[in-house]
């Protein structure tokens, strides 16, 4: 469950970083802070998929 609260807590602070990035007026900023937007949905997905599926053993 800590692996889930670490994913949660680093896609947030990705996704607060790119919010900020995407309103900064230089263009390469700019250009990053969509990247970490995009990156933090990647990492909440990834973690939720994860905590739902990931950890279950296959029977196989």
């Amino acid at each position: 469950m800590w692996k889930l609260s670490i994913g949660i807590a680093i896609g947030a602070l990705l996704f607060g970083l790119g919010l900020w990035g995407i309103h900064f007026e230089n263009p390469a900023i700019s250009i990053t802070g969509w990247v970490g937007t995009f990156a933090s949905f990647a990492v909440w997905f990834w973690v939720v998929w994860w905590a739902a599926v990931g950890n279950i053993k296959s029977p196989l």
